[in-house]
């Protein structure tokens, strides 16, 4: 499957340490992150997602933990 520029999206801040890419899927997204100078700081502990519905004013957290622990 091919995919379109239409399901993917690249993050624009170029003060981010990271690249970020999302790529959509049905009902799903897979999000790419690279760091532009070496691995990640040692004291990086993840990160989370949060989501606001349009025209609302909570936010919603994404279900779903990723760690980069080395073990």
């Amino acid at each position: 499957m091919e995919l379109t520029p239409d399901f993917e999206v690249f993050g624009q801040n170029n003060a981010a340490p990271f690249c970020l890419k999302i790529f959509r899927g049905e009902s799903m997204a897979l999000l790419g992150m690279n760091w532009l100078n070496g691995p990640p700081p040692d004291n990086f502990a993840g990160f989370a997602i949060e989501y606001q519905e349009p025209g609302g004013t909570q936010f919603y957290a994404v279900n779903n933990r990723l760690s980069f622990l080395d073990f």
